[in-house]
């Protein structure tokens, strides 16, 4: 599947360069918008897809095709931004922070390049355990096989941040790092007892589990956890899950959240950037409808969570829907 992608992807780059689409004798150049989320099961692939269907339906008339494709999540689409092989991306505000700061993964590569659209969804920490294992805490984890997240991904710094707030480490558990579907196949096939899959709520991967036969629960952290993992990870703050947001779970959930955004690259167009931004705000009710973690979207929510600057594009929009937007999310290419 990942070989398929990438071959995808380059056969998309190669059309970007060379497209043109006739108008009645005049040329006018095909606009791509290739947009990479996660790998399949999670929250980021059917959230792209929806935003990539609305953009075609009101924007394919002027050229814009845009297309969802799976990845490796957010430090592999903001790798893919920064070739040119993708124009927008689904990513987490803990990949963005390391990114635009040349920090973590990216340390001393800084992408400065990376312009945010709008929030989309708080991303919320969900470690999901086995009934039968007997864990009931994060420190029940120690010695246990757990899925961390797919290598590169976005969720598997989430992972680090929720276990650091715990006290802990890779080293006091077995980590294993598989993708959302692989870890809900891995938790019913018997082979882990617990799985941090992160995202927006419900969680696809996570709901399969609970429907299941298998029998699972969410971990809550306790309030020092949380407290720490939001003093040494600023980007999370403390988050609860509603009871009944999964079949059987008759209780609420206490963890932490980033924010899931949208983000661009600063050399798309700003007229491009205007429509799109002003797209995804004048049709709210057709993205609530199409995917339910989506819901969350509202223009008052779009910017309180962004860690880097938005694009001239959606700065423009929002200013004329009288937004305030502080003066770090201006970027300096801004000429308003």
């Amino acid at each position: 599947m990942r070989a398929f992608m990438k071959a995808i992807v380059v056969v998309a780059a190669l059309t970007l360069a060379v497209s043109l689409i006739g108008n009645g004798g005049e040329a006018a150049k095909k606009v791509f918008i290739r947009i990479p989320t996660a790998s399949m099961g999670g929250s980021f692939y059917p959230a792209g897809s929806v935003i990539a269907s609305l953009i075609n339906s009101k924007l394919g008339s002027e050229g814009v095709v845009a297309s969802a494709q799976e990845s490796g999540g957010s430090p592999e689409n903001i790798n893919m931004m920064a070739r040119g092989e993708a124009e927008a991306a689904v990513l987490l505000a803990s990949v963005v922070v390391d990114a635009f700061n040349g920090k973590g993964a990216f340390e001393g590569k800084p992408y400065k390049d990376l312009r945010m659209i709008t929030v989309l969804w708080p991303n919320v920490v969900q470690m999901v355990v086995t009934e039968k294992s007997g864990i009931k805490t994060y420190q029940d984890l120690r010695g246990k096989r757990v899925s961390v997240g797919q290598l590169g991904s976005g969720t598997e710094p989430n992972t680090k941040a929720a276990l650091d707030g715990a006290g802990m480490t890779y080293k006091d558990i077995v980590p294993e790092f598989l993708g959302f579907s692989q870890s809900a196949d891995a938790i019913k096939d018997g082979r882990i007892v617990a799985a941090q899959l992160s995202g927006g709520i419900p969680h696809p991967s996570v709901l399969d589990l609970f429907a299941s036969r298998v029998g699972v629960r969410l971990l809550s952290l306790t309030q020092e956890e949380i407290e720490r993992a939001c003093e040494r990870h600023p980007e999370f703050a403390e988050f609860t899950i509603p009871a009944n947001t999964y079949p059987g779970q008759d209780y609420v959930v206490r963890t932490i959240a980033t924010t899931t955004a949208l983000g661009i690259r600063k050399d798309i167009p700003e007229e491009l950037v205007y429509k799109i931004t002003k797209t995804i705000f004048e049709n709210l009710d057709y993205i609530h409808k199409s995917y339910s973690a989506l819901e969350y979207m509202s223009l008052e929510r779009a910017i309180p969570g962004l860690v880097a600057p938005l694009h001239p594009g959606a700065v423009r929009y929002f200013k004329e829907r009288g937004l305030k937007i502080p003066e770090k999310l201006i970027p300096p290419e801004y000429k308003g």
